[in-house]
């Protein structure tokens, strides 16, 4: 899981905790969301990943089986079949804001970061 790391160290600065549950099998999903639903507090954060894409019906299902509070990435795969709420980023949106900075490694760490500020509701 290559977001872990940042997850971790960005629940540390909220003093939170967050463990995570590799599955790398389709009949390994509905354990990790009754564990979830047995941990008070419990809930879910979907990563990026083909795994989950895949599976998104059955993660969105589980999860409102379970009363787990869920956070999906991509709004097109997950908020508009059902999933509570998605995070995603405007790719054509950060494209066209970028276009004409040049990218260049010499001068990646001097490009302006600006947080993205645009919210979207998805009605389905």
């Amino acid at each position: 899981m290559p977001f872990a790391p940042y997850a971790v160290s960005a629940t540390c600065l909220f003093h939170r905790h967050i463990s995570g549950q590799a599955v790398h099998a389709k009949d390994e999903i509905e354990g990790v969301l009754a564990a979830q639903a047995r941990n008070p507090g419990g809930s879910l954060i979907v990563m990026p990943d083909v795994f989950n894409v895949v599976n998104r019906e059955l993660i969105i299902a589980l999860a409102a089986r379970y009363g787990v509070p869920a956070i999906y990435f991509n709004t097109t795969y997950f908020a508009k079949l059902g999933g509570l709420i998605s995070y995603s980023t405007d790719v054509a949106e950060s494209f066209v804001k970028r276009r004409g900075t040049s990218t260049a490694s010499s001068r990646a760490r001097s490009l302006p970061i600006s947080p993205y500020k645009r919210r979207q509701s998805t009605s389905w």
